[in-house]
């Protein structure tokens, strides 16, 4: 054909060149391994080109007669295969926002109790309630890290509430927040449907905290204290999600002034009586007069640090630059290609993950496995220029270079 037409390199909607590329096109991502699709793609192929074999002497006109056959038997398999894809794509989807949900609030809450001097009663409760309310917060959103704020926000005023308070002040502003304080604690409890009576075990060991607070109780010199151990493992080396916690309250209207004198005591308050609601009055009375020492809760570790990046060179620039859809060819262990699909980037892990034609997430790499492959030339980026147009450049530039 290009014998007898001269226009073939020169006009790209040539119908012999348009076969050849509907074929390099339909052949990308087929697997040596045969499924179901890629039989009857290469059965379709096989006929085709035998039928070109059988019937051309001098009338390219068969070219497109056969293109106008293939074309839409080649756009029906790939739309079942994307059609597997896509339900894939969405499956990993939901994976990854449950396994995102889980570190980001885990990072929330550990960043805030490995930085602050909190009670263990505190700790315990972020640690095991409000996390868990952050993952909803951020699973009912789709992802939106903005639904997290109010809980984070919570989360610190609740740290402050439980800090030394030094100055009269400060001791004003934690009666000033404090009823707000334990309306946003009650929905998040309602949120995480906690049972009447550790919500009253919470509150009322809550309000001994806050007499500490006022009372000046610290731990003595030299107590050693360690982190609660989690099965996440926090990657500290990343940005805040939110701005760093320095535990604060919210302000309020009434502030006291500098120097102001303390607020009169209030009548000695008795403990909670077990099984009993503690109150945002009953807390309050207590914070002018605490005198109940809290025994030290001593949790599990915290996480290992994690282990230090590798130092970025052309092939992790290549692997950062890789674009969702991109199909590549993964060597295996004797020899054979399989061709995969970059389905899906995780942005909070960085994990990449790949799919094959039939819709089967195939492999999960991180981004230094990833360059890791392509340094060592087990992982090649398929070209999916047209074939024709491909083989043409190649051609210019080897006659350039000679």
């Amino acid at each position: 054909v290009v014998m007898m037409d001269r226009s073939f390199f020169s006009r790209k909607r040539h119908p012999a060149r348009g076969l050849l590329d509907a074929l390099s096109r339909a052949a990308l991502g087929f697997d040596e391994e045969g499924d179901e699709i890629t039989e009857a793609v290469y059965a379709k192929a096989e006929a085709v080109v035998q039928r070109i074999l059988n019937e051309f002497e001098d009338d390219p006109g068969i070219f497109q007669e056969v293109l106008d056959e293939i074309e839409p038997f080649l756009e029906e398999m790939g739309r079942k295969c994307e059609e597997k894809i896509e339900q894939t794509r969405r499956e990993l989807e939901q994976q990854t926002l449950h396994h995102n949900a889980g570190i980001i609030a885990n990072q929330e809450v550990r960043k805030r109790i490995d930085t602050a001097d909190i009670d263990p009663i505190v700790r315990e409760f972020l640690n095991e309630y409000w996390s868990r309310l952050l993952m909803i917060a951020y699973l009912r959103d789709g992802g939106d890290l903005h639904a997290l704020r109010p809980h984070v926000e919570t989360m610190d005023t609740l740290i402050w509430s439980v800090l030394p308070k030094n100055t009269p002040e400060e001791r004003r502003q934690l009666v000033d927040m404090l009823p707000a304080l334990l309306r946003e604690l009650n929905a998040g409890m309602d949120a995480l449907e906690v049972e009447d009576d550790e919500r009253e075990s919470f509150f009322a060991r809550l309000a001994l905290c806050h007499s500490k607070a006022v009372s000046h109780r610290t731990r003595s010199p030299g107590a050693a204290e360690t982190l609660p151990e989690d099965e996440e493992t926090v990657d500290r080396a990343g940005q805040d999600t939110f701005p760093s916690c320095e535990a604060r309250p919210r302000e309020t209207a009434s502030q006291a002034a500098p120097g102001e004198e303390p607020m009169p005591p209030r009548s000695e308050p008795s403990p909670p009586e077990p099984g009993k609601p503690a109150c945002a009055s009953d807390i309050m009375a207590q914070i002018e007069q605490g005198a109940v020492e809290i025994e030290e809760i001593t949790l599990g570790n915290g996480p290992d640090t994690p282990p230090a990046a590798h130092e970025a060179d052309e092939f992790t620039e290549q692997a950062c630059k890789l674009a969702k859809g991109s199909w590549l060819a993964f060597k295996k262990e004797d020899g054979t290609l399989s061709h995969e699909k970059l389905l899906w980037i995780n942005s909070v892990t960085q994990m990449y993950m790949f799919t094959n034609r039939n819709g089967h997430n195939t492999r999960n790499l991180d981004l230094h496995q990833l360059a890791e492959m392509f340094r060592s030339g087990h992982a090649t980026v398929l070209q999916e220029e047209e074939l024709v147009e491909r083989a043409v450049n190649d051609l210019v530039i080897t006659l350039r270079r000679g």
